[in-house]
């Protein structure tokens, strides 16, 4: 029963996170309540943090059932890939503004913004990737799953892989929508992942 509550509240996060983050969704709660307009990213991201963590604390309190006995070795590999998927989600970052990323931006010009920029970025990493982000979100959690190889740690990073999967195709009709051709012919060049 356990699982099945897990599984319920990452739900409960990964739905209203993709919802949320929807143009279409942004726009008619933006437009019905317009003090929303300036803080829609900041009360975004404040509900995706209080909801990964409401998750993350339930599945941390689950007796640990593991799916195999930790290898020592197979441990330190998976922390030296950990830390490779963290460098990597910091490099990702460098080509975004943070404070357009968090909110303040917006909340500063009291200006609604759908997108998270107005120019396509292909610089950087996303010169190897076209979402370096969740490819280091990918790394980041199957090392995690092979430190603490636990039965709730699986559940946890499968749904996220499925998220990621399913979150970059959602992000990529946006994409195409704001960008047009030159987004797919970014996408011919570059691979979704690497």
């Amino acid at each position: 029963m356990e699982y099945v509550k897990l599984g319920i509240l990452w739900l409960l996060f990964f739905v209203p996170h993709s919802l949320l983050a929807a143009n279409n969704i942004k726009e008619r709660l933006t437009r019905s309540l317009p003090i929303l307009n300036r803080s829609y990213r900041f009360i975004y991201n404040l509900q995706s943090i209080l909801f990964f963590t409401w998750a993350f604390y339930f599945q941390r309190t689950i007796h640990p059932t593991f799916l195999f006995e930790p290898i020592p070795l197979m441990q330190s590999f998976a922390l030296l890939f950990m830390g490779v998927g963290l460098t990597l989600m910091l490099l990702s970052f460098k080509n975004y503004s943070a404070k357009e990323f968090i909110g303040i931006q917006q909340w500063r010009q009291q200006t609604f913004n759908p997108a998270l920029s107005e120019t396509l970025n292909t610089k950087g990493l996303n010169q190897y990737a076209r979402h370096p982000l969740y490819t280091a979100s990918f790394i980041f959690l199957w090392s995690y799953l092979l430190y603490k190889p636990h039965y709730a740690n699986l559940e946890f990073v499968l749904l996220s892989s499925l998220y990621l999967v399913v979150g970059t195709h959602l992000e990529e009709q946006k994409l195409i929508t704001q960008f047009g051709k030159k987004y797919k012919e970014y996408q011919k060049k570059v691979g979704r992942f690497w």
